[in-house]
């Protein structure tokens, strides 16, 4: 199955109604990249393709509340409606794609919670989270560091806390709401030199 450009990061795969579903995104090749839906049983047939994405999608499609979710080096947040087979329904949904302000580039891939959050950090060391509308939560991005994002955020349940790593060899813990409602850092800790790549 050929792909516009290369295929650089991991793949994300859903089990509807029998059949295997393959999401993944490419990079771009002269201003387009695509996010591929494909239908995996065939091993030969694209079943969708979603072209609207004009720079690099990278990290894996994370697959969440029958939503493809997609990141990319312009500084967007796809989410493609996942399950909907009906001509042409493979595109974002209402709200989407979100773009930072500054179309800073977004390397990993967004985390989503159960309740449809999504959790991501952009080259500028910005921790955002978006609800299911597309649009960011009171009070983010927060600015974390001001070295990039380099690990998918952690969600980590039930207890309020988004731990992420950055390219100055830190993870930090952020506190998604305090007593007031506002997401602030309350703590950090020192991995080593190089980026973190993972949390």
């Amino acid at each position: 199955i050929g792909s516009v450009g290369a295929v650089t990061a991991a793949m994300s795969w859903k089990r509807i109604t029998g059949v295997v579903y393959l999401y993944v995104g490419s990079r771009a090749s002269m201003g387009t990249a695509y996010i591929y839906r494909i239908n995996v049983s065939p091993g030969a047939v694209i079943d969708a393709s979603y072209a609207g994405v004009t720079s690099n999608v990278n990290g894996s499609v994370r697959l969440a509340n029958n939503r493809a979710y997609a990141v990319t080096d312009g500084g967007q947040v796809h989410a493609m409606d996942a399950t909907n087979f009906g001509v042409g329904g493979f595109v974002n949904v209402t709200g989407f794609p979100y773009q930072t302000a500054a179309a800073v580039p977004i390397q990993l891939p967004a985390s989503i919670t159960s309740t449809g959050l999504a959790y991501f950090g952009d080259n500028s060391g910005r921790l955002y989270s978006l609800t299911t509308a597309g649009a960011d939560e009171t009070n983010y991005p927060l600015s974390v560091t001001a070295s990039a994002i380099t690990s998918s955020p952690l969600y980590i349940n039930y207890t309020g806390v988004v731990a992420v790593g950055a390219a100055d060899g830190y993870v930090y813990f952020i506190d998604r709401h305090n007593a007031s409602g506002v997401p602030v850092l309350f703590n950090r800790f020192y991995v080593g030199a190089g980026r973190v790549s993972t949390v």
